[in-house]
């Protein structure tokens, strides 16, 4: 094999090499402006804001995603546009509105006149000592609520039917329920089923003064088992007139009732 080579060698005489000035010249040239390059690159990298440049990139990602979404997100606007007109349509149904104005209407006009009258009840069934008052609570559904409590309180929580007797209370309870119905339009009979059976005799005549003083205007019936009461009306009765008694007075004393006296 060595003699092979040997025999196919050619040998020619040696030739002078070429000056590289030039080339090496040029490839230096390049290799500085690598350099050069290279530098720029790191004083880039040195001044590039990579959070201010992701911020930026989201942004044009959701621009482009928007923008690919216009069909959709046009029929969303649309949808809560009708959404919120239909909510306030929706509110106008609401009767807070109603209260809030029943509210003001009521205490501007009903409720002064009503705790005026339930006063001047309490006056003239002999009850002006009991510190109560007649106020009003809240409005709901357009109705307007009140409340009887006790003047003066310290615990606002302290409710009359802890407090007050129970002929105090059913004063007070005829009292509210006066001053509700008397000054309604009409003049539908009353009828009264023991107004007094727990009162004291104070009470009752004043009780006795007030039914008395209604049927001037309108038929009262007072059912009772009270003899005082019984007697106390027909001389109230007498004291208007002996000619307003005998039309309007009528006394009528069931002794039994299906054989059973009592």
């Amino acid at each position: 094999a060595r003699a092979a080579l040997h025999a196919h060698e050619a040998v020619h005489p040696a030739q002078p090499v070429a000056p590289q000035a030039e080339t090496i010249a040029s490839l230096t040239d390049y290799a500085g402006r690598l350099d050069d390059e290279a530098a720029q690159y790191e004083a880039d990298a040195v001044q590039f804001d990579r959070a201010q440049a992701s911020k930026e990139k989201l942004g044009l990602e959701a621009r482009k995603w928007i923008t690919e979404q216009a069909v959709a997100v046009r029929a969303e606007v649309d949808r809560l546009k009708k959404s919120k007109a239909y909510d306030a349509w929706k509110a106008l149904t609401s009767s807070r509105a109603i209260s809030t104005k029943a509210a003001e209407v009521t205490q501007a006009v009903v409720t002064e006149a009503y705790v005026g009258r339930f006063n001047q009840e309490l006056r003239a069934l002999g009850a002006h000592r009991i510190q109560v008052e007649l106020i009003k609570t809240r409005a709901r559904n357009g109705v307007v609520l009140h409340q009887v409590r006790l003047k003066g309180a310290q615990d606002a929580r302290t409710q009359p039917q802890g407090v007050l007797s129970e002929g105090e209370r059913r004063i007070i309870s005829l009292a509210a329920f006066l001053a509700d119905v008397c000054e309604k339009p009409g003049a539908a009979p009353f009828v009264f089923d023991d107004p007094i059976s727990s009162l004291d005799h104070e009470f009752e005549w004043a009780v006795a003064c007030r039914l008395v003083a209604l049927a001037q205007t309108r038929q009262v019936i007072v059912l009772t088992h009270r003899l005082s009461l019984y007697g106390i009306l027909e001389d109230l009765a007498r004291k208007v007139s002996d000619d307003w008694k005998s039309k309007h007075y009528r006394a009528m004393r069931i002794e039994s009732y299906g054989g059973v006296a009592g």
